[in-house]
């Protein structure tokens, strides 16, 4: 019979039963003697010198890798895209390039692999965007406004896709902050050009060409008013604008709502001291053909200087 009591142990490793003496009473003990674990492998380990980050479309970013293992035992060392590193069986050091040929977000890994254990890898996130935008409304592209019109900034920026997102401190800028009023007090033809800035440093711009002119008023006079059918009569277009600006230049046209011939179908201004220091006329002769009253219309075409949308009209009875 055995002993008072037996101790068993189950552990990991092996079951080892020794008959032991013991002086008063014979037992049998069974005693655990754990066996040596194996020893796990460690995976080979992986370094990327290459951060993530965003890239612009096409941008060349190459890396730098490397593989190390313990064992000397590296088969390979190899990146996402192909890019094999060399060395010996303990180290090898690969170089890259990330593939930026398509907008998106992206994951670029390195695996290195050994004869006795579990690839070890590294990688690192990154993004191919698309360059940021700007557009102006305001002042729209080929615009005229009048000398001293109160005129006011209108303008946005956009991130491209997959950016980042714009700069913090200079993502939109223009001449002016959006919402200000821009400068018109000087007559002649500008650009206004607002850069957009990402946080990745890519760059859109947009740049529209506008024209500050002083206004301009038409009138137009046919004397005499009434006339016979192919009579002729003068009408004469009168041009004015706001004081200081000087007498307008350029040409005034001229159209009937009836049938009637002018001579010429235009006229060239001219300054007219008699009426004003900012006053300039001009005539034609108008021959109706038919009997009615019919409107005469003059329209000035404008100039570098000259609000050119203004037009004048009066009647003319046959």
């Amino acid at each position: 019979m055995f002993g008072p009591f037996t101790r068993m142990a189950r552990r990991r490793g092996s079951w080892l039963a020794v008959a032991a003496a013991v002086t008063s009473v014979g037992c049998a003990s069974v005693v655990y003697a754990p066996a040596a674990l194996a020893k796990r492998a460690v995976p080979p380990t992986v370094t990327l010198y290459t951060d993530g980050g965003t890239f612009s479309l096409g941008e060349v970013e190459q890396t730098i890798f490397a593989c190390d293992d313990g064992n000397s035992q590296l088969l390979s060392c190899i990146d996402s895209n192909g890019a094999a590193g060399t060395g010996s069986p303990s180290s090898m050091v690969g170089y890259g390039q990330l593939d930026t040929s398509v907008l998106g977000r992206y994951k670029y890994t390195v695996t290195a692999t050994d004869a006795s254990s579990e690839p070890g890898k590294t990688g690192a996130t990154y993004a191919v965007a698309a360059p940021p935008t700007a557009t102006i409304k305001v002042p729209a592209a080929g615009g005229v406004y009048n000398a001293t019109q109160v005129l006011d900034a209108s303008y946005k920026c956009a991130e491209g896709k997959f950016g980042p997102g714009l700069s913090t401190s200079s993502g939109c800028a223009g001449p002016v902050a959006d919402g200000a009023q821009i400068d018109t007090n000087t007559v002649g033809q500008y650009s206004f050009s607002v850069n957009a800035t990402s946080q990745d440093l890519q760059t859109g711009a947009a740049t529209t060409t506008y024209t500050v002119v002083y206004p301009t008023g038409t009138a137009v006079v046919c004397d005499p008013d009434s006339v016979a059918v192919n009579q002729a009569t003068t009408c004469t277009a009168t041009l004015t604008t706001q004081p200081h600006a000087g007498a307008p230049t350029g040409t005034v046209s001229f159209s009937s709502s009836k049938a009637g011939s002018f001579t010429p179908p235009s006229c060239t201004l001219s300054p007219d001291t008699g009426l004003g220091a900012d006053v300039s006329t001009c005539s034609v002769s108008f021959t109706p053909a038919v009997t009615g009253s019919q409107k005469i219309t003059a329209a000035y075409g404008g100039d570098a200087a000259y609000h050119g949308t203004s037009s004048g009209s009066t009647k003319v009875t046959t």
